[in-house]
């Protein structure tokens, strides 16, 4: 049965991992009882949710972009004191949007969207004006795109070029696009890609590679800063097979965080970078996990990821604390066919707890999910 999409709080029970004793790369099974974490439906008509990417403004705010199956369109949704609005912002039955989609917000709380237009085959970015959605084009290959906005509301962009596979950089000033290649396809081919920028500005790019494009176990993930002199790229882990989903955050010193998929191993693997050495842990290693991960960092300086675990159907959060990962289940599915893990929000909000927004596979809901 579908819950009104007005309903505002904890609506169901989630399961959970509880804290484990032990070595911080290790985890425990999901299952047990106590999460943290309350789960509302924010839209219920149709079949919504999928491709769902979160951000939470100033006024603790969530903001929601997804992609409406049934009407084959971008959508958006908000929380009010009312409850959630939801509306469709791009595309209909003869014009088919939303993939892939990623939604930032600016600071005077305007949303913006990045998404690929199937119609089109090409990278599209919603903005909203205060009473209408503008829509510029710019071309690229959703499925490894990605947006951050700097302080004054500019989009910076990173996406694998759907022309000769390179990586791209693009930002905007005004109303033109100034696109930047950061490497040729020689050196990555089309892959995941996240980007975020730096507290003095500069974007960074983290960047994987598919095992499936250049051979199984051989995947690998990169990252990437622009300094004055161009584009500086590192490897970020040595292990063979890693990459195939990757997600990035800087915190406040500088410093990148990169959650990613071993996906040779079927773990998930976190790396820091301290000085000029990355520190690589795995963070889960019990069944096939680490798919489609997110990653945010507290004010402390501490990271928090989200990820699906395909063996247990459900999306899993994994929050450091001291010495060690916790791990719990966010949502369970309780259905071996619905992938709820793809292409998830993260973000947090005004008091550093995690939020998400995920699709509920089995009745086509988009939900919220929140620590009252």
């Amino acid at each position: 049965m579908k819950l009104p999409s007005s309903a505002l709080g904890p609506l169901l029970p989630t399961l959970a991992a509880a804290m484990f004793a032990g070595c911080s790369d290790e985890a425990t099974g999901p299952g047990a009882s106590g999460s943290r974490f309350a789960l509302e439906v924010a839209v219920a008509a149709g079949n919504v949710g999928f491709h769902s990417s979160l951000a939470i403004d100033a006024q603790g705010r969530p903001h929601v972009s997804y992609r409406d199956l049934d009407a084959h369109a971008l959508a958006y949704a908000t929380r009010t004191q009312s409850g959630w609005l939801s509306e469709t912002v791009d595309g209909g039955p003869t014009h088919d949007v939303g993939l892939h989609s990623t939604i930032a917000v600016d600071a005077a709380g305007n949303p913006r969207i990045l998404y690929y237009d199937v119609t089109h085959m090409g990278l599209a970015l919603a903005e909203w004006t205060g009473s209408v959605w503008g829509i510029d084009s710019l071309r690229g290959y959703a499925p490894t795109a990605s947006m951050a906005l700097d302080a004054a509301g500019n989009p910076h962009v990173c996406f694998y070029d759907n022309e000769d596979f390179g990586l791209r950089y693009a930002h905007r000033s005004g109303d033109a696009w100034e696109i930047e290649t950061v490497t040729t396809a020689t050196t990555w081919e089309a892959g995941p890609t996240s980007i975020a920028l730096a507290p003095d500005g500069s974007p960074c790019i983290a960047a994987g590679v598919p095992t499936e494009l250049i051979g199984f176990g051989t995947g690998r993930v990169r990252f990437a800063r622009r300094s004055g002199s161009g584009w500086v790229v590192e490897p970020v882990d040595s292990l063979a097979g890693v990459g195939e989903h990757c997600a990035l955050a800087i915190d406040a010193n500088g410093d990148p965080h990169v959650s990613y998929t071993a996906g040779d191993r079927d773990d998930l693997r976190y790396a820091r970078r301290q000085g000029d050495t990355w520190v690589v842990t795995t963070v889960d290693s019990i069944g096939i996990v680490g798919e489609y991960p997110r990653v945010v960092v507290d004010a402390a300086g501490d990271p928090i990821i989200s990820y699906f675990d395909r063996t247990n159907q459900a999306i899993r959060i994994a929050t450091w604390i001291q010495d060690r990962w916790r791990i719990e289940t966010v949502m369970p599915t309780g259905d071996p066919c619905c992938d709820i893990g793809w292409y998830h929000g993260l973000a947090l909000d005004a008091r550093g707890n995690p939020c998400l927004s995920l699709y509920d596979g089995v009745n086509g809901d988009l939900i919220f999910a929140w620590i009252p």
